[in-house]
């Protein structure tokens, strides 16, 4: 019941501010943004969307959002298994917190939470995962967990946002 009450505090905090909706290009993936965000394309497939923090703040949370072609028709459980497999190629002190299915707004969905130290940094990530047709949707989410535990609170922000991204339904042309 508490976890209830404060996704819907955070939803209500992050969708009653001003916001803007954001489309990520032709991909059918339309997320809502408040002005305490800013959104940077990285390529054609890549997009960042980064919390406005103060200059002298040791680390801002961010989001990264891909939308990449499932060339080999990975199932979540797939996807979610190579994911858990690269961390120790990509950080040096890292532990795997859980991975697990979850449905948000009846879209099926896979989630690896994990913590890393980075230069004397704590952050905790979650990367959710989730399939449209023949494409993979990917929201990474990073945020301090400094002091021990407040990773907790940040991920609550995180899955208001992903109670308010659109996914769009795509046709596959088949030849």
């Amino acid at each position: 019941m508490k976890k209830l009450l404060l996704v819907c505090i955070s939803f209500l905090l992050f969708h009653c501010t001003h916001s803007q909706q954001i489309k990520l290009d032709d991909h059918g993936v339309s997320v809502t943004l408040d002005d305490n965000w800013s959104y940077s394309k990285l390529s054609n497939d890549t997009y960042v969307l980064k919390y406005k923090c103060e200059q002298d703040a040791a680390f801002c949370k961010n989001i990264v959002i891909r939308v990449i072609k499932n060339t080999n028709k990975e199932t979540l459980e797939q996807v979610a298994q190579t994911i858990v497999e690269t961390l120790p190629s990509r950080y040096e002190a890292y532990k795997l917190v859980s991975v697990k299915g979850d449905t948000i707004e009846g879209k099926e969905y896979k989630v690896i939470d994990y913590i890393i130290k980075e230069k004397d940094i704590h952050l905790g990530n979650t990367t959710v995962v989730t399939r449209r047709n023949n494409d993979l949707i990917l929201f990474h989410f990073a945020g301090l967990n400094q002091p021990k535990g407040n990773f907790l609170k940040e991920r609550n922000s995180f899955f208001a946002f992903l109670a308010g991204v659109q996914i769009e339904h795509k046709n596959e042309n088949v030849h």
